[in-house]
């Protein structure tokens, strides 16, 4: 077993027990997450592709790329400069804001420089702060330094794809073309192995969805942000250790009143790099980050004026929230909210589905986490089986007319007859039907894995 994994389960056992760890662990024995994936380098012609399109590009929007750092190792901050020169977009500037009480930052940049030569079009600036002010103070005082039109968050010791700014920028214009303004943009991401040189994890993500976000900062990197937004936010040092995951809710709730779009960009564009030191490695060498994320949420609900108890799931920066009046009253763009459905065995067998009807999940013991322990929280559905549904009372009768059976009331009481009472192929198809006409009513579905019927 590798350190940063024996640390995951050192400290999982710790939060939850000898019995969940023991699952937990076989669950990562026997897991084939992302075990064919391979980071694939976009090609020489496709860059020189879109180094072509950046020479025609008129009004190009510049992206400060900000990077905080403090005592970065020599080889750890090459790689990130290199990284940063190879992209295809060349409008861009670096700000480097130095904390360290050393120069190894200020040296190792000097002697970079004198190796390199900059695009035209792209800068890297220094600037060594006068203080080591925290994470935050840190930032808001490198993002005093930057004019970009919008903003790009690097950490000191992980790297950007070469398309990372491209891929971004692209989609801005695309949606300026269209009069849209884009609050901020999120990419996929991986991690790195410094140990081995192999890339592992990618963490594919869903498109904008303020209910997973509730979950946990399943953002992450690579975010890029509108910079009169990230300007006028600031991080706030209070949340030190999450406080992009602060920014990212309060950016969600400023875009969302100024009708701004939240961009998901479906590629890696960032490799997070697992080190000895880092979250990546093991999350419990921050397990005050978590903390912070916590009361950031908390905040957030409070902002929201949702009345609301935020929980710590099992998995070390997951979330739950349990609203204190229940959820359809306290959400009215809630039509429905469901969870699993299990076997004799506790075998999921079905729940959220998605448009054709499949369930991720099928065949996990009901303990498992999943991808990305993804089953274990709340997030928005496309799809719920109807067997596991629970209902607004005015979509009742749109129960019974798609599903062609009266409504069951309370999951408690789902029996097995009631589960078998048509084919499972029927359950799902006319489960799809009335999901589309509740979404159709302007309704959101919400996945909420605490829920489980017993077929």
């Amino acid at each position: 077993m590798k350190k940063a994994d024996f640390l995951k389960t050192l400290n999982y056992l710790r939060r939850n027990g000898f019995r969940k760890t023991l699952t937990a662990v076989n669950e990562r024995l026997k897991s084939h997450y992302g075990e064919d994936y391979q980071y694939m380098l976009p090609s020489e012609s496709e860059l020189a592709s879109q180094r072509e399109t950046c020479v025609l590009t008129k009004d190009p929007r510049k992206i400060s790329i900000l990077v905080p750092a403090y005592e970065t190792a020599a080889a750890y901050l090459r790689e990130l400069l290199d990284s940063v020169l190879s992209q295809s977009y060349p409008f861009w500037e670096l700000l480097l804001a130095d904390a360290s009480e050393s120069d190894i930052v200020k040296t190792t940049l000097e002697e970079w420089k004198k190796e390199h030569v900059l695009p035209d079009g792209a800068s890297i600036r220094y600037e060594r702060l006068p203080e080591n002010g925290g994470i935050s103070e840190n930032s808001n005082l490198a993002l005093s330094y930057t004019d970009g039109d919008y903003v790009a968050l690097l950490d000191h010791d992980d790297v950007l794809t070469p398309d990372a700014l491209y891929s971004m920028a692209e989609q801005i214009r695309a949606y300026e073309g269209q009069d849209k303004k884009v609050a901020f943009l999120y990419s996929d991401e991986d991690k790195w192995d410094v140990d081995t040189g192999r890339y592992t994890e990618p963490n594919l993500k869903p498109d904008y969805d303020p209910d997973y976000l509730l979950s946990n900062n399943y953002i992450c990197h690579l975010l890029v942000m509108e910079g009169s937004l990230i300007r006028r936010l600031k991080f706030r040092r209070e949340f030190d250790g999450s406080q992009d995951y602060d920014l990212i809710l309060r950016a969600g709730r400023e875009a969302a009143k100024e009708g701004s779009l939240m961009i998901h960009v479906p590629k890696v564009l960032y490799h997070w790099r697992i080190h000895s030191g880092s979250t990546a490695a093991n999350p419990a060498s921050k397990s005050y980050a978590y903390l912070a994320g916590k009361r950031a949420l908390e905040d957030h609900l409070k902002e929201l004026k949702i009345k609301a108890t935020v929980m710590e799931n099992d998995h070390v920066g997951f979330y739950q929230v349990r609203y204190d009046d229940g959820i359809f009253p306290t959400r009215e763009d809630i039509g429905a909210y469901g969870g699993k459905l299990l076997n004799r065995d506790k075998i999921t067998i079905s729940g959220i589905l998605d448009e054709k009807g499949i369930c991720a999940y099928a065949g996990l013991p009901d303990s498992y986490g999943g991808e990305g322990n993804r089953a274990t929280v709340s997030r928005r559905a496309k799809v719920l089986d109807a067997r596991v549904m629970i209902l607004r009372e005015e979509l009742i009768p749109l129960y019974e007319k798609h599903m062609g059976i009266p409504y069951p009331g309370d999951y408690e009481t789902r029996t097995r007859a009631f589960c078998r009472s048509l084919d499972d192929r029927i359950w799902k198809q006319r489960s799809i039907k009335l999901c589309e006409a509740i979404q159709k009513m302007g309704y959101v579905l919400l996945y909420t894995p605490e829920i489980h019927v017993n077929q």
